[in-house]
């Protein structure tokens, strides 16, 4: 059975991935980065093929110039980011490639930076590049699936973007698909929670789910991958 998954704040942690980068770079200038120069910046490192290289080009552009020693201090900080994938997908995925299943990634963005975050966090080891769908076009993933998959042939499908999921599960009944929610449930529930800046845009997806009420029966919703193997 072929199984997908989206990456950010499905697979990897996307939100506080994002803040950590930005405070390292803010850490290397010795002040705060104002927020549009840090978007800015970023989407346009993203734009060129991501590196922090070329991200501390574009700062430089902005004024805001960095060492070389701060740079390669940034650099090696992000060579390993696994801390950022969530602790139950290694096991998961282990599991699904022990079963004979094939996982793929259906994902938006730019791929440099999908790339990026895919090698830099060990995730790479468990796709082949082939099963790995980036494209910078935001739609619906059931188009992405549909090349990929025989007529009739059942497959899993695991989102944390609702409609995403209902798009899937409305297109193919045969399909189980999984909507998942990563936000821990004290700060889901609490929007003073200290820790909710780390998870604002796994929070605002998930509080978007009231507008495809009522959900596809096909459509399970979940906020761990350990419940796709647990009965029910």
């Amino acid at each position: 059975m072929k199984a997908f998954f989206d990456l950010d704040h499905t697979l990897l942690q996307t939100d506080a991935l994002g803040k950590e980068l930005r405070c390292a770079f803010a850490e290397a200038v010795g002040q705060p980065i104002s927020t549009p120069v840090w978007d800015r910046t970023l989407q346009a490192a993203i734009d060129a093929g991501y590196t922090p290289e070329r991200h501390a080009a574009c700062l430089f552009g902005e004024g805001i110039e960095i060492s070389k020693q701060a740079l390669a201090q940034i650099d090696a900080s992000l060579r390993d980011i696994s801390a950022f994938v969530f602790t139950d997908v290694v096991t998961f995925l282990e599991k699904q490639r022990e079963a004979g299943n094939e996982v793929w990634i259906v994902s938006y963005g730019a791929s440099s930076w999908q790339h990026f975050k895919i090698g830099r966090s060990g995730l790479g080891k468990f796709f082949y590049t082939e099963n790995i769908i980036i494209t910078e076009h935001h739609g619906s993933k059931a188009h992405m699936i549909a090349d990929n998959i025989a007529t009739n042939e059942s497959f899993l499908f695991v989102d944390n973007k609702p409609p995403e999921v209902v798009a899937v599960a409305e297109r193919f009944s045969i399909a189980t698909c999984y909507l998942i929610n990563r936000a821990p449930l004290d700060v889901y529930q609490n929007e003073h929670h200290p820790e909710r800046d780390r998870w604002w845009e796994t929070i605002m997806l998930a509080e978007s789910r009231t507008q495809f009420l009522p959900l596809p029966r096909n459509v399970i919703e979940i906020t761990t991958l350990e419940e796709i193997d647990r009965p029910a």
